[in-house]
């Protein structure tokens, strides 16, 4: 019999746009400092450069 199939997998690759407040995001990355660095580095990386491009004033074109 085979194991049943999560259905998440299978989606693993798609993107969620989520909307976190800073104190949000704040909670979110203190969390997955307490995970070993090899598993969260990249995801930590991403999420510091979305919330930079949001935080950061855009310059002048």
């Amino acid at each position: 019999m085979n194991p049943p199939v999560n259905p998440l997998v299978k989606h693993e690759e798609k993107e969620i746009p989520l909307s976190l407040t800073l104190g949000e995001l704040n909670v979110v990355l203190e969390a997955l400092g307490n995970l070993p660095y090899v598993r969260v580095y990249e995801l930590i990386g991403k999420l510091h450069e979305q919330a930079s491009s949001v935080l950061s004033p855009k310059e002048p074109e």
